[in-house]
């Protein structure tokens, strides 16, 4: 149905020109849009990745500060005297040593602990003398450190004091840094190892990683990841970590799936490397923002658009529109008024030509109109002079003297229903043989119609029940006379009857605001289209009067408004119906 509804708003030639104009403007409109766009979405995210990468490097800067400085204190204790003396053998004075480490582990942030090895294998690392000559398995990395060959190296993390290494790095709180001592022959003397709290390396940078970055990742090359800020994603993990690892010479962000992995190598300790991870949707959220601004923008310009070419097109097409409407009227059997000509152009031609149009046939309508007057007055005239030519045939005085005496015997020999048989024959003779074409209300038509009713419940011996539903402010309404009589006869012949039963006859009459709608139905065997067609031109009841001559006196009398509607259905009954004006407001040729 909607569907339908917008193919006939389409048919409209303001619609179609608004529509096409409205298209064109909001196609180039949208090509411009989405074409500025692409362009600036790819400079867009081009300056995003360049500023996380900067980002990043600020992060990275950040670790290089704090590496930079445990290195320095390192290197210093390296070349400390007491150091010296003790790497080299030389330096039985350990309260000192003890001193001078517990001192620099308590005076630097993030120190745990500070441990000396000699060449002999005796290792010094807090005031504690307990700790003296312990094993060197027992320093957190240094196996691994020797192994690798390596002048410096930062351990995996592990657990400060505990000897316990948990399999989530997370878990592990400290991170050594060893490094090697050597003499004035470059000869390897001994190791210095650090302890330091991994929280104390990385908490500046945390607030700024959480600000820019879904997850930041610590990697070592060599270890794998070491930290991790954000919640534990092993997809993301893996991902970093290959990064990390894989990613060729200068590549400094990579876009796999829903993520965009940035990276940067941690300078002053190149094994290190940092990783951010930030979700595509994050990155492009302010230039979604900018999009959809952008996009309400046209969309605004697109609705203003498609208004001003409504208005143009209105301006365009108004002429043609009030011709439509004009002749949307004409079929409808209105006659419109004459077009207002507001143009110069060709639709003034149009205009001109359809108010000439309506002139001659206003002329032609008045033509066949005083045609038809004429005709409906000789037909009027000619009904009249058949009804008297009946009327002038009989003595309606001695009929109606003749049936009082019959009614007088048959009350005097106790004969009731001949006597209500007589009486209903007198009234119906009366009102027929009476100037039929006066006008009665219709509660005298009803009594009319009581009194043929009456008549013929006793000529048939099948009940027929007439049941009558009337409003009161129906009754005082004028009716021609006689004219539901033969609507009744006809339901009585040809529903009731030939059903050989008992039958049911609703007579309704219904009260209008301005009109009385009037119906005439029954149960009756119904009738198809051939039998229908018989019954309106052949019948001829009880006073010569059949339906095809009630509907010309409703004609007649009020238009074509009040034609009668017929419907009947084989098997189960028939309607006849009309409709008439209140009071007195019929054509005066009828009455």
């Amino acid at each position: 149905m909607k569907q339908k509804r917008v193919k006939e708003q389409m048919k409209s030639i303001n619609n179609r020109i608004a529509l096409s104009f409205s298209l064109l403007i909001a196609g180039i409109l949208l090509i411009i849009v989405f074409s500025a766009s692409a362009l600036f979405t790819d400079r867009f995210m081009e300056q995003k990745n360049s500023l996380m990468q900067e980002r990043t490097m600020l992060l990275s800067q950040e670790i290089d500060k704090k590496i930079d400085l445990y290195r320095q204190l390192v290197r210093s204790l390296k070349r400390d005297y007491l150091v010296s003396q003790f790497i080299k053998g030389t330096n039985e004075d350990y309260d000192m040593l003890h001193s001078r480490l517990g001192y620099l582990t308590s005076s630097t942030y993030g120190v745990q602990r500070v441990s000396l090895v000699d060449p002999s294998g005796r290792m010094i690392d807090t005031p504690e003398s307990e700790n003296f000559n312990r094993p060197l398995a027992e320093l957190s990395g240094l196996e691994h450190f020797l192994r690798s060959g390596r002048e410096e190296k930062f351990s995996t993390p592990h657990n400060f004091p505990s000897p316990t290494i948990s399999p989530d790095y997370m878990q592990n709180n400290s991170l050594s840094y060893l490094s090697v001592v050597r003499d004035e022959n470059f000869e390897v003397s001994g190791y210095v190892l650090m302890n330091v709290g991994r929280n104390y390396l990385f908490p500046s940078s945390q607030s700024l990683a959480h600000s820019l970055f879904d997850s930041t990742y610590i990697v070592s090359k060599s270890d794998g990841v070491i930290y991790r800020l954000g919640e534990w994603n092993p997809e993301l993990e893996q991902e970093s970590l290959k990064f990390a690892r894989e990613g060729y010479f200068g590549e400094t962000y990579r876009t796999a799936g829903d993520y965009t992995y940035y990276k940067q190598e941690v300078s002053t300790y190149p094994d290190w490397i940092m990783v951010g991870v930030a979700s595509n949707t994050a990155l492009k959220k302010d230039l979604m923002q900018l999009i959809w601004v952008v996009g309400l923008i046209g969309s605004l310009g697109i609705l203003v658009v498609m208004v001003i070419s409504r208005l143009i097109s209105w301006k365009i097409t108004r002429p043609i529109y009030n011709m439509k409407n004009a002749m949307a009227k004409f079929e409808q059997g209105e006659m419109p008024n004459k077009l207002e000509v507001t143009t110069r152009d060709e639709l003034a031609y149009l205009v001109n030509g359809f108010n000439h149009m309506l002139d001659d046939i206003n002329a032609f309508i008045d033509a066949v109109y005083h045609e038809q007057e004429e005709k409906k007055k000789a037909e009027v005239a000619a009904l009249k002079f058949q009804l008297e030519s009946l009327q002038s045939q009989i003595n309606p005085h001695f009929l109606y003297n003749t049936l009082n005496t019959v009614s007088y015997l048959a009350l005097k020999s106790r004969c009731v229903e001949i006597r209500m048989l007589i009486q209903s024959l007198n009234t119906l003779l009366r009102s027929t043989l009476s100037n039929q074409n006066e006008m009665v209300p219709i509660k005298k038509e009803l009594e009319f119609l009581e009194s043929y009713v009456k008549i013929q419940s006793y000529r048939y011996e099948e009940p027929v029940a007439v049941v009558y539903q009337v409003d009161e402010g129906a009754l005082g309404c004028p009716i021609p006379k006689l004219l539901l009589q033969p609507l009744v006869e006809n339901a009585l012949l040809h529903g009731i009857y030939p059903r050989q039963g008992p039958g049911r006859i609703l007579v309704s009459i219904s009260s209008l605001s301005d009109s009385v709608e009037v119906s005439i139905s029954d149960d009756g065997v119904g009738m198809d289209p051939q039998t229908l067609s018989k019954i309106r031109e052949r019948h001829r009841g009880f006073n010569s009067v059949g339906l095809s001559n009630v509907d010309e006196r409703l004609l007649l009398y009020y238009g074509e408004e009040s034609k009668l509607t017929i419907e009947s259905t084989k098997n189960i009954g028939t309607v006849i119906s009309f409709t008439i004006p209140r009071e007195s407001r019929y054509n005066e040729s009828g009455g």
